[in-house]
């Protein structure tokens, strides 16, 4: 029987030869379908923009959880404490209090670059899949911060 963890893993593996990227996923707290609206879109944009320890490239807003993709960026910082200095700032710029996202999160890193380019599908399609749109691209709620790609083994 496989176990199922209750509470990710955390922690960064660096490798010389390739890109450091990670695929993060947070939910919001009991699951509450509050975040796929331009109102929040745009407070993601700005927290995102102004917090650079780590950059967001491709990101993909649900109506209850968040998936994005990231790399180091200007300042050396854990990605834990950078998810929480822009949780925090995020919960200023939002005027109510009927929502939070969860305390943790999850995160994988992006093994080549053939794993980064599925997983960034896979993200794209989300909207499509639960039906919300007809075509991935229609979905309003997604865009690149950081325009920057993969470098290293594409297998």
């Amino acid at each position: 029987m496989r176990d199922e963890r209750k509470h990710p893993a955390h922690g960064i593996l660096e490798y010389p030869d390739r890109a450091t990227v990670i695929e993060v996923t947070i939910c919001t707290e009991h699951r509450i379908a509050c975040l796929a609206n331009e109102a929040m879109h745009q407070m993601f944009r700005k927290v995102w923009q102004e917090a650079r320890a780590w950059l967001v490239g491709y990101y993909m807003i649900m109506p209850e959880h968040i998936h994005f993709f990231a790399t180091p960026g200007e300042i050396d910082l854990s990605l834990e404490r950078w998810i929480r200095y822009w949780k925090r700032e995020l919960s200023l710029l939002h005027p109510y209090d009927d929502w939070r996202l969860q305390v943790d999160h999850w995160d994988t890193r992006m093994r080549n670059g053939k794993h980064y380019a599925e997983r960034q599908e896979y993200v794209k399609n989300n909207p499509f899949r639960k039906g919300y749109v007809e075509k991935p691209e229609d979905w309003l709620y997604q865009g690149i911060i950081f325009d920057w790609c993969w470098w290293g083994p594409y297998f």
